[in-house]
């Protein structure tokens, strides 16, 4: 779960994912998308949402923290 920070709006995770899950293989109810979504429009991350839980949404969740 994420705090509000600088007027960002909150994003609800309930669970913990790692590099390597995706929407698709691992039945997450679209959270990786989610995540992505809000890290993209928040400008930590470059590209649109794909579901998959790679390098590139670990560099950006951890540039948000």
């Amino acid at each position: 779960m994420f705090a509000q920070n600088n007027n960002l709006s909150c994003v609800n995770i309930l669970k913990s994912y790692k590099s390597g899950n995706s929407d698709k293989k691992d039945n997450t109810k679209g959270d990786i998308r989610l995540l992505q979504d809000f890290l993209y429009k928040n400008k930590y991350i470059k590209s649109k949402a794909t579901g998959y839980f790679g390098f590139e949404t670990k560099k950006a969740i951890l540039k948000f923290q």
